[in-house]
């Protein structure tokens, strides 16, 4: 007579099609072990990928990893399906990853904590006790009047947030690192390439939450070599959310490696999180349906792009996302069908443009934003300012700036538009660029109004060649330049 084996479900929350019957959550910790159950904080699990592995393959309810402080291993989630459960909120049918919150900043000089002397809604100083290490908070948390913030950047003595406070700043600071660090998945890689977090075909009914949902982590590799690439985070064939994730490749020089890559999935929405110092590409998205930013998003300090938005094809940003210090284009948008922006803002990106916009995008709106100091202030079109030779690329590309948009400090032009590009601007202003501040050819369109007064060292504007003044050449509401040669014109039209 055979043996009867009893199989028992990997939690007593699965059923035995492998179903979700019940919210769960798993807990982590450095002082568990993998043999436990993982049910309570005092039975925790060791390692991530324990808990992860005890998840039923159909999610049903929300599924909770809760890890605590200290430093883990990464992970692979994959082949998660959400459910469709009519009793159920959609918030339930959720796998949530989170990590214990933040702890006092480690920093290379300077005070954790201290007294706001003054500041802006941006800004804020400490000009006799914080002598920080320019640029050594990127990426890190500020708490102030009870709220935190992703820092965007640092001097010695002032201190920039990612986004804008309600009023100035006041009152007692602390700088804050994340409590929880994934670093790279043990073992060996997938495809060739390793990652501190992979998510790969976890997807369900999209409505206003994702399948996956990540929160207060940071992420950061330690091996330099591993693999051929090193990803922070990659995700491919799911829906993400990511809220207050920093992800920090500094230690990876392996060449094409990336902070975060969001691939072939339906929704992508990232809010207060940061992706720096990788060999290659900070934020990469690509063939993504939906793409949403509610609060900002900062990529710094990356080997090639900092933000790379590839044949997506509905992206709203509707709050600020900035891309500074990388060593080509703060932001490529190249391919994909509508773009809409509040307020971008890129500096010091040496090589590149602050904004290129390439070909095949069907339209693009910015409502605000600053360029400042970087080689390109913005790039409409195939080629760069100074290039000799050119690729004509006569797929219309429209382009409207309904804000002010600053543009200044370029190494080359300010604005170039050109290529067949339809482009609106309401306000363009800057000052400082290296030498025009509007370039207008080969073919583009564009429209002004009396509010445009970029300018550069060699002038005003440049219209196929033929340098132009706004005082002289559009001093009036309807005044035009055309080259019939090639269809390129410039209007000044006040009207809404």
């Amino acid at each position: 007579m055979a043996k009867r084996v009893h199989i028992t479900s990997r939690t007593p929350y699965e059923t035995a099609a492998g179903e979700t019957s019940a919210a769960f959550t798993l807990y982590v910790r450095t002082t568990g072990a993998d043999t436990n159950d993982g049910l309570t904080s005092g039975t925790a699990l060791l390692t991530i990928q324990a808990a992860i592995n005890k998840i039923p393959n159909v999610v049903n309810h929300k599924v909770t990893v809760d890890i605590g402080a200290g430093t883990f291993a990464g992970f692979l989630l994959q082949n998660k399906q959400m459910g469709v459960w009519s009793g159920l909120a959609t918030t339930d049918r959720t796998i949530v990853i989170q990590g214990a919150g933040y702890v006092a900043a480690t920093l290379a000089s300077g005070n954790v904590t201290g007294t706001v002397e003054s500041g802006t809604t941006r800004t804020i100083d400490d000009t006799t006790g914080a002598h920080w290490t320019a640029h050594d908070l990127r990426g890190r948390i500020l708490y102030v009047n009870s709220t935190y913030y992703v820092i965007r950047d640092n001097t010695a003595t002032q201190l920039e947030i990612a986004g804008a406070h309600g009023s100035s700043m006041s009152g007692t600071y602390a700088i804050k690192d994340y409590a929880t660090v994934i670093q790279e998945m043990a073992g060996s890689s997938i495809g060739g390439s390793y990652a501190g977090i992979r998510i790969m075909n976890c997807s369900g009914v999209r409505t206003t939450y994702a399948a996956v949902y990540l929160n207060n982590l940071q992420v950061t590799p330690t091996s330099a070599t591993q693999g051929t690439i090193l990803y922070g985070i990659a995700a491919l064939n799911s829906d993400v959310w990511l809220n207050y994730i920093g992800v920090d490749c500094v230690n990876n020089t392996t060449a094409g490696g990336v902070a975060g890559f969001f691939s072939n999935m339906s929704d992508c929405r990232i809010e207060n999180s940061s992706f720096g110092r990788s060999s290659g590409q900070g934020l990469l998205v690509q063939n993504v349906k939906y793409l949403r930013t509610y609060s900002t998003t900062v990529a710094y300090a990356n080997g090639t792009y900092g933000v790379n938005l590839l044949n997506t094809g509905l992206v709203n940003t509707s709050t600020n996302v900035y891309s500074d210090s990388n060593s080509s284009d703060g932001f490529l948008v190249q391919g994909g069908g509508y773009v809409t922006a509040d307020n971008w803002f890129a500096k010091s990106n040496a090589s590149g443009a602050g904004l290129w916009l390439l070909y095949n995008t069907n339209y693009m709106g910015i409502t605000g934003g600053t360029f400042d100091g970087n080689k390109y202030g913005i790039q409409l079109g195939h080629n760069r300012p100074d290039s000799a030779n050119y690729t004509y690329e006569n797929g219309v590309v429209s382009f409207r700036a309904f804000g002010t948009i600053t543009v200044q400090n370029s190494v080359n032009a300010g604005v170039c538009v050109e290529n067949g590009i339809r482009a609106r601007f309401t306000a363009l202003v800057g000052t400082g660029n290296g030498t025009y501040g509007l370039v207008v050819r080969r073919g583009a369109q564009v429209a002004i109004t009396s509010a445009t007064t970029v300018t550069g060292t060699s002038g005003d504007a440049l219209f196929n060649g033929t340098a132009a003044t706004y005082a002289t050449h559009f001093a009036a509401d309807g005044d035009t330049l055309t080259d019939p040669t090639d269809s390129t014109l410039v209007i000044r039209t006040d009207a809404a």
